[in-house]
C-alpha cells in the first residue's frame, strides 16, 4: 500500500522562501522513502531557482518538433549526449534541467498546474500550445512514466460540461505523442462531477477526500457514494491530506477525512497508484511527513 509514497511540493512552500533548493529537498526526502515527487506548479514555486528554471524551459519546448523534444529528454534521463539535437541558444538551459535531474535522480516526478479546463477557452490554439508545453515538461523530468494533473479552481456554477469534456478530449489527443498519465483533480468541485467529466473526456482522476469537505464539514458530495460507484482503475493518484474547520491541517489525525477508510477501501480494490502526502507547509517538511507516514502506518497496521 505504502511503496508509491510521496510528496507535493507545495508543502515545501515555506522551505523554499527559507533559502533551500528544491533539488535538496527533494534529494533528502528521496533518501527516507517518498520518492514519487509531485510538482506542484504556482508562485511559491516560480519564485525559487527551480521555478525560474520551470519558466525557461516553458519558454523552449515548443521551438522543438515533438518527437525531437522525446529523444532530448530519454538522453538526459540515460546519460547520453544532447546536444547535438539542442539549438546553441538553449543550451544552458537543458544543461540545467540535466544537472536537476541528475542530481535528484531517485524520484519519480509528475507534474501539475492549475488550468481553467472547465470552460470554453477564449483563444483554442493558445490553451493546446499551453497544455502541450506542460504535457513536454512533465515527459522532460519522468519520460519512463510522465505523468501530468490539470486542476481548475473555476468556481462550481461555471462549470460547461460540454466544453470540459471537449476540452479534455481535445487535450488528450495533442500530448498523445508524449504518451502522459493525464489526470484531473476533484479540487474545489464534487468528486463525483469531476469522476463523470474524467470518464467522458477520456482522462484519469487524482482523489483528494479532503477536497470533498468544506470547512464547516459539509460534503460536496457524498464520500460513501463516491467509493461505492468509482472503479480502482480510473484512479491515477490519491492524495493524504486532512482538513479541519481551520483549513488543511499540517498532520493527518484531526479532521473530517477518514483515512483509515480510504486505506481500506484502495487496499480493497488493489490500487497501485501512489500515495501523495499534502499538508499545510511548515519549515520542517520532512519532519512533517514523516510523522504524516507513521501515522498512515499505524491506521492500517504496517
Amino acid at each position: 500500500m505504502f511503496e508509491r509514497l510521496g510528496i507535493i511540493t507545495n508543502c515545501f512552500k515555506n522551505a523554499l522562501e527559507n533559502g533551500a533548493g528544491l533539488e535538496e529537498l527533494v534529494v533528502s526526502f528521496c533518501s527516507e522513502g517518498f520518492s514519487e515527487i509531485e510538482v506542484r506548479d504556482g508562485d511559491y514555486l516560480r519564485a525559487c531557482s527551480f521555478g525560474k528554471l520551470l519558466g525557461k524551459v516553458e519558454k523552449i519546448v515548443p521551438n522543438y518538433d515533438p518527437g525531437v523534444w522525446r529523444q532530448i529528454c530519454e538522453r538526459i534521463h540515460l546519460g547520453r549526449d544532447w546536444r547535438e539535437l539542442v539549438r546553441r541558444e538553449d543550451l544552458h538551459v537543458i544543461e540545467e534541467a540535466d544537472w536537476f535531474i541528475t542530481l535528484t535522480a531517485g524520484a519519480f516526478y509528475s507534474y501539475s498546474m492549475t488550468y481553467p479546463w472547465l470552460s470554453p477557452p477564449q483563444d483554442p490554439a493558445s490553451d493546446d500550445r499551453r497544455v502541450v508545453t506542460a504535457a513536454g515538461i512533465a515527459y522532460l523530468f519522468n519520460p519512463a512514466q510522465p505523468r501530468l494533473r490539470l486542476v481548475s479552481l473555476e468556481a462550481v456554477e461555471r462549470i460547461d460540461h460540454d466544453a470540459a469534456t471537449a476540452n479534455l478530449k481535445r487535450y488528450r489527443s495533442r500530448i498523445r505523442v508524449f504518451s502522459p498519465i493525464f489526470t484531473i483533480e476533484n479540487a474545489r468541485h464534487p468528486a463525483l462531477e469531476m469522476r463523470e467529466l474524467a470518464l467522458a473526456g477520456e482522462a484519469l482522476l487524482t482523489y483528494d477526500e479532503a477536497n470533498n469537505y468544506l470547512l464547516d464539514g459539509t460534503e460536496l458530495s457524498s464520500v460513501d457514494e463516491f467509493r461505492r460507484v468509482v472503479k480502482i482503475e480510473e484512479l491515477a493518484s490519491v492524495h493524504m491530506k486532512q482538513k479541519n474547520k481551520s483549513g488543511v491541517s499540517t498532520g493527518l489525525a484531526d479532521g473530517y477525512v477518514d483515512l483509515r477508510a480510504v486505506l481500506t477501501w484502495l487496499d480493497a480494490g488493489n490500487y497501485t497508484g501512489d500515495l501523495l502526502l499534502e499538508f499545510a507547509p511548515t519549515d520542517e517538511p520532512l519532519q512533517d511527513a514523516v510523522s504524516c507516514r507513521n501515522y498512515l502506518h499505524g491506521l492500517f497496521g504496517r
